[in-house]
């Protein structure tokens, strides 16, 4: 897809506009950016990754199965080292374990280390960047946008972002949206070299790359890696890269080259001798012939003999150690903090920043105000006659109040997609040190509430104060517990966003506990009807505290036409009706003999003001369910699992 370029951003609501295609400028080659004084920083310190005897066990059919087999190697500073392998062979595996990402099986072990360094998550943090094969960025942020934000947080300047945007070859789309599978934006490659140009924003000592060539065309692939190699020799970056059956082009652009197979090394050295290690071993390479493919056929059991590919995983384990692993660098690391900044400062730029998202992306709110402002209205419409407080419309009033309640909350399943996909880019940004969990979890809250505080006031405020004609006098008690109520509804959706990986089963969970609010509040089954362990669920949910409230609210206090008080000793309910008035609707005079009487059906309409109690037991539910939320994202964005020796 071809990016777009875009006119300068003038104000915060007038975001750029794409008017014409762009061809994507070619980025500084590596003897332009040598002789370019502006170009930023160069480590300083030689580093060197080392690895040995990483191995890693899964359990297949209740028996374990060793899928890396003591993995050896290393590679220096301004180094790019790809690792091959058809799939299955362990590529992914140990990359996994080399970015301490370790998602099944046991526990890697092995010696990692980075100079003299064992490798751990606050040293991945300080001198490293992992680059996935996702790009995970903010679509509705410009490219622009988005370096300088991270610039911000790594403590760097909006100069140095703009060099860098330079370097990559995104001037020309720099004020274009990022984009998504909704919105069109930068290429697949732009993304790509977005996602570089962040890493060097940190200024890392070591990248580590997924793929970084899946899913683009061959000039996109090519500008990529070369970008990639450029920017380690210019830099003196250590670079490591999964790669899937490069051309020959891209694999001579490398210095290092590791072939897998089965979870084992058949190959490791530089990338022009593995032609000569093949002939060695009685399998010439034959001319005019792309040396990834004639790798990886030799190691493919698919297209070679098992025999033929356990022949090359034995020749190179019959090589003697000191071929595959040299003394390397040991120099002291720099000394840097974990984060460049503080948490206060990168609070105040993610506020600023997902503002910004908040006025162009509709998805989490701007868009659920309208629409939940529309759909009470078409409620409010339904019963419009409701707005009438005379006997026959008494029903009628209270189910308006459990569908304003009610639908708003269920279309908060829209929230579980929007933070499942924002918690991918999280993910990223924590992992590489650009910010610390709890910034964006303060920043999050920071803006959620009076946001959300805002959506309720669009559902109920034309819907049931102008269309309704709702009792105003009480219009800010019902608002507050209708806030307390959407909050405690947002909360779960962000829990079930992080349960599960996919957002569609979050969404269905959504939806199974507002289904579960519904049944279980009291509205249609009576609570002592409710068999136990189920009963339980009566009370730890929103609904059965919040409608009771928001009921009693409008109802207390009013009275209704249609019904005449009388002494007890004439009526024992204190009202009587009209003659005209059907007897199934007469209810009672004043709101509270409504409620009265509509308790004998509907246990979530009560008499008695419990409004005090109410709010806080729903802001309770909505703090638990907050705080499962912070425990789970805790744990997804600060996991670690990587190779530890068996003395540690």
């Amino acid at each position: 897809r071809a990016s777009t370029c875009a006119s300068p951003r003038r104000t915060l609501l007038h975001p750029p506009a794409r008017v014409s295609p762009c061809v994507p400028a070619p980025m500084m080659d590596e003897e332009e950016a040598a002789g370019d004084a502006s170009l930023s920083y160069r480590n300083e310190t030689d580093c060197t990754l080392s690895m040995s005897d990483i191995r890693m066990t899964v359990k297949v059919k209740g028996k374990e199965r060793e899928i890396l087999c003591g993995v050896t190697t290393h590679v220096n500073s301004g180094e790019v080292l790809a690792i091959l392998g058809p799939s299955g062979a362990g590529k992914t595996t140990l990359l996994d374990a080399l970015t301490l990402s370790c998602k099944g099986g046991t526990n890697p072990t092995g010696t990692l280390k980075l100079n003299s360094k064992e490798m751990t998550k606050e040293i991945f943090t300080k001198y490293c960047y992992f680059v996935e094969q996702q790009d995970h960025h903010w679509a509705f942020l410009t490219c622009r946008e988005t370096m300088v934000a991270a610039a911000r947080l790594y403590d760097e300047t909006e100069e140095e972002a703009d060099k860098i945007i330079h370097e990559m070859g995104l001037d020309v789309c720099k004020d274009t949206f990022i984009g998504n599978q909704f919105l069109s934006g930068l290429s697949g490659g732009q993304k790509r070299r977005l996602s570089i140009g962040l890493a060097l924003l940190a200024k890392p000592l070591c990248m580590f790359f997924d793929e970084p060539t899946s899913g683009l065309d061959a000039a996109s692939a090519y500008s990529i890696i070369k970008s990639i190699t450029g920017m380690a020799k210019r830099r003196n970056i250590i670079a490591v890269c999964t790669i899937h059956q490069p051309s020959s082009e891209l694999y001579n652009t490398f210095d290092q080259v590791m072939v897998m197979s089965a979870g084992k090394i058949a190959f490791q050295g530089a990338a022009n001798a593995a032609a000569d290690h093949f002939r060695a071993i009685g399998c010439p390479m034959p001319p005019k012939t792309n040396p990834a493919d004639f790798l990886l056929n030799q190691v493919n059991a698919d297209f070679s003999s098992q025999k033929h590919v356990d022949m090359v995983l034995d020749a190179w384990a019959k090589k003697p150690l000191s071929t595959k692993m040299q003394p390397g660098s040991t120099a002291p690391l720099p000394e840097r903090a974990t984060y460049k900044t503080g948490v206060v400062s990168q609070t105040a730029t993610l506020i600023k920043r997902h503002m910004l998202l908040t006025v162009r992306d509709p998805t989490l709110y701007t868009g659920r105000m309208f629409f939940y402002m529309l759909a009470c209205c078409f409620f409010a419409i339904i019963y419009v006659k409701s707005r009438d407080r005379v006997q026959d419309q008494i029903f009628n009033k209270m189910w308006l109040i459990v569908w304003i309640m009610s639908v708003p909350n269920c279309l908060g399943v829209i929230a579980v997609y929007a933070y499942n996909v924002e918690s991918f880019s999280i993910r990223r940004e924590i992992k590489n040190g650009m910010i610390h969990p709890a910034a964006y979890l303060i920043s999050n809250l920071v803006i959620q509430l009076p946001l959300l505080l805002i959506t309720s006031m669009f559902a109920i405020s034309v819907s049931a104060y102008g269309i309704s004609n709702f009792n105003g006098d009480n219009y800010f008690k019902f608002l507050f517990m209708y806030w307390v109520a959407m909050w405690s509804f947002e909360a779960v959706a962000q829990t079930l966003s992080l349960v599960f990986a996919n957002p569609l089963l979050g969404m269905l969970g959504f939806l199974q506990f507002w289904f579960c609010n519904f049944l279980f509040c009291g509205l249609l089954v009576p609570k002592e009807q409710i068999i136990w362990p189920f009963r339980v669920v009566c009370w730890m949910i929103p609904f059965t505290w919040g409608l009771e409230s928001l009921i009693h609210t409008e109802f207390a206090g009013t009275d209704f036409s249609g019904a005449f008080l009388v002494d007890s000793t004439v009526n024992s309910r204190g009202f009587e009706c009209d003659t005209d008035v059907n007897e199934i609707y007469c209810k009672g005079r004043t709101g509270e003999q409504v409620l009265k009487s509509l308790n004998t059906n509907y246990e979530i309409a009560q008499p008695e003001n419990k409004y005090a109690r109410n709010v806080l037991i729903v802001l309770a539910i909505a703090v638990v369910a907050k705080a499962c939320y912070f425990v789970l994202f805790y744990r997804r964005t600060t996991y670690s699992k990587g190779p530890k020796s068996s003395s540690t």
